[in-house]
């Protein structure tokens, strides 16, 4: 990791002259903090809007600054949001623009497309077994509820009513029995 020279409140710069000018702006920022203690948010609203106005603050250091500055003014309930101007995102669009290595983010992409592909597969796999168990689970209550061989009363009814049946065969056959024994001399 090379560790440079040109940092500055958390932020590397990439040359020596937004460096002295990023010192420029926090030099600027320390005096403007111990010089105006502005109070009203009208003032504030005014100082604000003259800052932008004179482009005073453009690098990202002057950007955070001004960016909390407008969140004050935001949050303030006795300023119009529509007085607030925006701030300019102008300068480094074009350095930032060339420095994008397009390879880097379509190796990101290229992971982050497999990983959810990987996750989709096995969503659909996990959403296919489940609905697979409901539907057997499903049929076994239908199973239960509606037929009754699989019932333990059925059970319990066919074997008493064979008993029955043997019991009263068995009875039949003993009095025929006995019927020809009276009837043999």
């Amino acid at each position: 990791m090379i560790i440079s020279d040109k940092i500055l409140m958390g932020f590397e710069f990439e040359d020596e002259e937004t460096y002295t000018h990023a010192k420029r702006e926090v030099d600027n920022l320390l005096k403007i903090q111990k010089n105006y203690n502005i109070k009203s948010k009208e003032k504030v609203l005014e100082f604000y809007n003259k800052l932008i106005e004179e482009e005073i603050f453009v690098t990202p250091i002057g950007i955070e600054y001004l960016r909390k500055l407008q969140r004050e003014l935001y949050d303030s309930e006795n300023i119009n949001n529509e007085d607030i101007r925006p701030i300019p995102a102008k300068k480094n669009v074009e350095k930032a623009d060339r420095s994008i290595d397009r390879s880097i983010i379509d190796d990101t992409l290229g992971k982050a497309e497999k990983k959810v592909s990987k996750y989709k597969e096995s969503y659909m796999k996990m959403l296919i077994v489940n609905l697979v168990l409901v539907i057997i689970i499903v049929v076994m209550f239908a199973i239960t509820k509606r037929a009754e061989k699989y019932d333990l009363d059925y059970y319990r009814e066919s074997i008493e009513n064979d008993y029955i049946n043997w019991e009263n065969n068995l009875r039949e056959r003993e009095e025929n029995l006995r019927e020809q024994a009276t009837d043999i001399p």
